[in-house]
This record gives C-alpha cells, sequence and structure tokens, in this order.
C-alpha cells in the first residue's frame, strides 16, 4: 500500500467516526453519482462494451443504472449478502433502504456469481 493510500483510509475512517451511521451510508449511495459518470464517458460511447461486469458492493448502484440506461447485460460478482452483514455485524441505519439497492442491482442482472452459499440464497431470494 502506497502512504497516500493508506493517509486516504485514515482519512476515510476519521470521516466515518465522526458522522452518524445514517450520514455515512447516504454518502456510500452518493458515490454512485461520480461513478456512473465516469462509467458512461463519451469515451466509452466512441467503443461501447457490450457487457458491464462489476463485483457488488454496498450501496452501489452505477453499474446497474447504466446497463440499464444502455441496454446492456449486467455481470454481477457477488461474494457475501453486505446488507445481511452489515445489519447483523455493524448496526445498518438505513436498512430498508440498503434491501432496495441491494435488490435494484441484483434483481435484474444476467448472470450473477455468487461465490457462497449464502450469497446464492440471498441473490435468488431477489431475483424472484
Amino acid at each position: 500500500m502506497t502512504r497516500l493510500a493508506s493517509g486516504e483510509r485514515r482519512l476515510v475512517a476519521t470521516i466515518r467516526q465522526m458522522l452518524p451511521g445514517f450520514a455515512t451510508e447516504l454518502l456510500e449511495l452518493l458515490y454512485t453519482l461520480p461513478t456512473m459518470l465516469r462509467l458512461d464517458r463519451p469515451r466509452h460511447r466512441a467503443l461501447p462494451p457490450d457487457v458491464i461486469y462489476e463485483q457488488y458492493n454496498f450501496f452501489y448502484l452505477a453499474g446497474a443504472l447504466v446497463a440499464k440506461r444502455r441496454s446492456l447485460p449486467l455481470l454481477l460478482e457477488v461474494n457475501a449478502p453486505l446488507a445481511e452483514e452489515r445489519v447483523r455485524f455493524s448496526g445498518l441505519q438505513l436498512e430498508s433502504l440498503a434491501r432496495w439497492a441491494e435488490r435494484f442491482v441484483w434483481a435484474p442482472c444476467h448472470v450473477g456469481a455468487a461465490g457462497h452459499g449464502c450469497a446464492r440464497r440471498a441473490c435468488a431470494r431477489c431475483r424472484r
């Protein structure tokens, strides 16, 4: 890890400690906006992708939104049901919003690669 990355991690950890839980969760959700803009840059329109592949992350909607907007298939790697884990282990504040975001991303994905049994079961529930 570089010094810069280490410093950024400390900064993020400090900000997280200062803010109430719901605020950090909203910031995680808002991170979708700059990421979506990066995914949908004009240079990507010149040589458009055939598919969007991403690893599922908590409150991360960018790939699903761009895939829907461009009518592209979404290939999603799910390693864990993160909303469920956060509820159980770290006191998720915006549980309803988190579960909605998870369904929003998982439901329309064309192929889901779930690494663990609990992730497979959670994906199956969202895709019904």
